[in-house]
């Protein structure tokens, strides 16, 4: 089904779309797994009138006994995200955040990408939730999920509130030195787009922070820190400035 998802007539749009949300709660996990798959691939296309029912089945996924059929589930929602109606937001927020701090890795990180994709839609005080579930991401021991943790903080980031940026901006800092280059990486960019949002309490810590990663030995994060250290170069004082053009 997967295979020809694209090509099916909205005729029979509807009829697939029902007997794949019947599929999402079969007995073999396999089965499961391969029909939150599928909804993957037809999500574009379902009607507003069975959206609803997909997405109280796909929630009811998330919660699956099988980590390969959660993780599934985690990606179906970022294809169906931008169709979320606001009734259905709140149970998919609740059940994500669960899914962030999820026993498996690979759940963890598909968690942390459906958030990303929703995060546009969630209201202030769901936002917040967010974050602060997100900042526990960053500091996760798995690197790819701290590497996904610190995407998502750069998509979501002028959506932030004053409040918990300055746990956000500890966190991203500790990030920077992060053992792993992409997630070192990800956190220079993270930093760039919360520039703006920087206190002058930060500043200096995070500039020096980004000073060594000037002379980080992978030429990507090197990139990364000199656009970061563009995006906050108006706000670094002369006793700063010196050891930045230094570096």
């Amino acid at each position: 089904m997967c295979s020809i998802a694209s090509k099916i007539p909205d005729d029979q749009l509807s009829r697939v779309a029902t007997v794949l949300i019947g599929r999402l709660g079969d007995a073999i996990w396999l089965v499961r797994l391969t029909a939150c798959k599928a909804m993957c691939s037809i999500a574009s296309k379902i009607s507003a009138d069975q959206l609803p029912e997909v997405m109280t089945a796909l929630i009811e996924r998330l919660g699956d006994a099988s980590w390969y059929v959660r993780q599934a589930a985690c990606e179906a929602m970022c294809s169906i995200a931008s169709k979320i109606s606001d009734d259905q937001l709140s149970a998919v927020v609740t059940t994500l955040i669960g899914r962030l701090g999820d026993a498996n890795s690979a759940v963890r990180q598909a968690a942390c990408k459906a958030m990303g994709s929703i995060a546009h839609i969630i209201s202030d005080d769901q936002l917040s939730a967010v974050v602060t579930v997100l900042i526990g991401q960053l500091g996760d021991a798995r690197w790819h999920v701290r590497l996904t943790a610190c995407k998502v903080v750069y998509s979501i980031a002028s959506k932030m509130s004053d409040d918990q940026l300055p746990t956000v901006m500890t966190a991203l800092t500790g990030r920077l030195g992060d053992a792993v280059c992409n997630v070192r990486q990800a956190a220079c960019e993270a930093m760039r787009s919360i520039a703006s949002k920087i206190s002058a309490d930060q500043l200096s810590t995070v500039v020096t922070a980004l000073i060594e990663r000037l002379g980080d030995a992978d030429w990507h994060v090197r990139e990364a820190a000199c656009k970061a250290m563009c995006s906050i170069a108006s706000k670094i004082p002369d006793d700063q400035l010196s050891a930045v053009v230094t570096a």
